[in-house]
């Protein structure tokens, strides 16, 4: 056989003598292990997302990025071998005919679906989202949304899934102008054979995926949230399933044993992969690495041959979960997210309907919109026969005679029915609290006229204390704030948010109160935590003649060992605060961050050396995702529910342990105003205490608690 370049001439199969056209490219045999594949991947990505086993599940993604760069290059290889050129507009015809009927039905189902079960501020997220999922960049938006600290404890988008759809689209944008730039250089300058001409595509998929690999190293390493999402450091898994396309046509080999072997070996990688890649450390780079070569070993061991042996991948009940594959992926998130606002997420029940409601929506979806809308002649410039077109409108006509009433009715029987349980489960549906123009709550009035003081006064932290007289006070069925808004409660002055310094250059502070010249001057130090408590203390601030100033940021604690996140600013902070220019330091900060407790306590040290008295909070009690979604639920009861977080769920606080290790720190425990008998509930006298599952308060549950920390403050002073 003659031979370019070191290279032999591929072989390039057609099974059909057509006409090849830009809407109708080389025909190639659909290989049933890649349909296998598809079926493992989608099938992984389910269960992690599901139940959390296999913890590694989530390598799904890589599998069909492998898959994706394998497929698309070389329909773009037999394509220029076979006409000369790559069609750009062909191209993306199919692109947009494979992908977007399906998902643009998944996105306005997912929107319409959370305008009812999600209403308030994860609808609106939700809406954002889908707009970005639509333009196929929302693996940037996720990127900011998790460079953001206060998007990171908040319910998933029921469109998060959509990012791995951006990447692939991202890469098609690039890749077939690069394919073609490369290709067109080596015909018209070079004249190179075919051998040629893809050794120098896999040369360039060579030297830009291990760019990509490198660059991922460096991400993985230094910002694992960009490198989770990034297209241009997750380019290199779908350039490893370019280079078997390339290479692969010269991987000849008869022996089915060893084929058998390479495969087997391949797969059993990939499910090894989805028990053994942690999240945690190495990924994406270099963890994914394992199923990504797992996957290329499949992809290779089938090139000019069959899998006889490869029975799981190649069976027909697995080649069909790989036909509906994209449709299983496109309807699972949102499935099991949305469902939560009707359920428990951790009962035998949501995993039954969960995974039936996956099940039915994916194969309606994949027969009656995705596969019909590929296989027609929707964006297809090619003329059909008649006999063609008459096929088609007779098929048209049953559908719409027979098969589209059948659909009309399901559809309303299940919207009927849906209806029904959302009246039945919220009868009296959630009403956000209303708002007087000064900003005070207005009291719906009672049968008997209005509701008492008590209502008032009663409301929030006061119900959890026995001294409070609260003990049999009917507060109502209303929650303040309204549970859709409650992830957005927070307390502003002025229209802006509470203070959130900036963490590099000159250090500054913000500053609440009266003017601080004949006032009591105080610093607040500490993250997010902190910054929840000053909507207790702030409000008060001026009754009190106290001048705050506030040093809050990310991880800007008080202590000498420095955070990741605060870094440099920390000991400015503490050499601040330390000066002496200050009557009382408060500090709190998260328990859910590991502190060095002795660190902590010799920045207390530095501070009471100076001579100011130092105020310790210790932190609030932990909040379980599920308690936050209890809440938020259809149907939520608020006077009998069981939503909220065990105590012993929550982990130790650091902060709490530091202060005995400076003598003369006052350390204040509100613990008894979250929780009694070790349960922390989620609403307390009828007040959301959480916004999300950070255990970051409500600026309204915070207001209740202000008469307890404002006089834990008062008697650190005056003790």
């Amino acid at each position: 056989m003659r031979r370019h370049y070191g290279f032999p001439e591929p072989v390039v199969r057609n099974s059909e003598n057509r006409e090849l056209t830009p809407e109708a490219p080389p025909r190639h045999p659909v290989r049933r292990d890649v349909q296998g594949l598809r079926a493992l991947a989608v099938v992984a990505v389910i269960l992690n997302h599901l139940t959390g086993w296999p913890v590694g599940g989530f390598i799904g993604v890589d599998v069909f990025f492998v898959l994706s760069g394998y497929l698309i290059t070389g329909l773009l290889l037999r394509e220029h071998e076979r006409s000369g050129t790559i069609s750009f507009s062909g191209f993306y015809k199919r692109r947009i005919k494979r992908i977007m009927p399906a998902a643009v039905l998944v996105l306005l189902a997912t929107v319409l679906a959370s305008w009812v079960l999600t209403p308030g501020v994860r609808f609106l997220q939700t809406l954002t989202d889908s707009f970005w999922s639509l333009l196929f960049v929302s693996n940037w938006n996720l990127a900011l949304q998790g460079a953001d600290y206060f998007q990171q404890d908040l319910i998933p988008s029921p469109v998060q899934h959509y990012w791995s759809l951006a990447v692939e689209e991202q890469f098609y944008l690039v890749w077939p102008w690069l394919m073609l730039g490369v290709l067109a250089l080596g015909v018209k300058l070079f004249s190179w054979s075919t051998g040629r001409r893809r050794l120098a595509v896999g040369l360039t998929i060579g030297v830009v995926s291990a760019a990509s690999f490198g660059y991922a190293l460096f991400l993985t390493a230094t910002d694992v949230n960009l490198a989770y999402f990034s297209s241009v450091d997750r380019a290199w898994e779908l350039g490893v399933g370019a280079l078997v396309a390339v290479f692969g046509t010269y991987f000849r080999t008869k022996s089915v044993a060893l084929r058998t072997v390479l495969s087997w070996l391949g797969f059993l990688t990939i499910v090894a992969a989805c028990f053994v890649v942690d999240p945690a450390a190495g990924f994406p780079a270099p963890l994914a690495a394992l199923p990504v070569l797992a996957t290329a070993m499949v992809l290779l061991a089938g090139e000019h041959g069959t899998q006889p042996y490869l029975w799981p991948l190649t069976n027909p009940a697995t080649r069909y979960v790989g036909d509906i594959s994209y449709s299983l992926y496109l309807w699972h998130f949102p499935v099991l997210i949305l469902l939560l606002a009707v359920m428990p997420g951790d009962s035998v029940l949501y995993y039954a309907v969960a995974a039936g409601l996956i099940v039915a929506l994916s194969v309606l979806s994949y027969h009656l919109v995705e596969d019909p809308i590929r296989r027609s002649g929707w964006l297809s410039s090619k003329t059909l026969s008649s006999r063609e077109r008459r096929r088609r409108r007779k098929k048209r006509q049953k559908f719409l005679r027979s098969t589209l009433p059948k659909i009309a009715l399901a559809a309303v029987l299940v919207g009927a029915t849906t209806a029904v349980v959302v009246v039945a489960l919220n009868p009296g549906g959630q009403q956000q609290a209303q708002v007087a123009e000064d900003g005070s709550p207005v009291i719906p009035a009672g049968e008997d006229g209005p509701i008492v003081s008590d209502a008032v006064r009663c409301r929030g932290a006061a119900i959890m204390d026995p001294q409070s007289g609260c003990s049999g006070v009917d507060l109502g069925d209303q929650l303040d704030p309204a549970p859709a808004y409650a992830a957005t409660d927070k307390l502003q002055i002025r229209g802006k948010e509470l203070c959130w310094i900036n963490l590099t250059g000159s250090l500054t502070s913000c500053h609440y109160g009266n003017a601080p010249e004949d006032a009591t001057k105080i610093a607040i130090v500490g993250d997010s935590h902190a910054q929840s408590l000053m909507a207790a203390i702030i409000p008060e601030s001026g009754k009190n003649n106290w001048s705050l100033n506030a040093y809050t940021g990310d991880g800007c604690i008080l202590s000498t060992r420095a955070t990741s996140t605060c870094g440099d600013m920390q000991p400015k902070i503490l050499e601040k605060v330390a000066s002496g220019d200050y009557d009382v330091v408060i500090t709190t900060s998260s328990r859910a961050k590991t502190y060095d407790p002795e660190a902590a306590a010799e920045a207390y040290r530095q501070v009471l050396a100076s001579g100011t008295r130092l105020i310790v909070f210790a932190d609030v009690p932990g909040a379980s995702e599920e308690s936050i979604l209890c809440y938020q639920r259809v149907g939520f009861d608020v006077r009998n529910n069981d939503c909220g977080t065990p105590l012993s769920e929550s982990r130790p606080d650091a902060i709490s342990d530091a202060a005995p290790l400076a003598p003369g720190t006052q350390l204040f425990d509100l613990t008894s105003l979250f929780c009694a008998d070790d349960f922390c509930p989620a609403v307390v006298g009828n007040v959301p205490v959480y916004r999300d599952s950070g255990a970051h308060i409500t600026a309204t549950y915070a207001g209740t608690l202000s008469p307890y920390v404002v006089g834990d403050i008062v008697t650190a002073l005056t003790g």
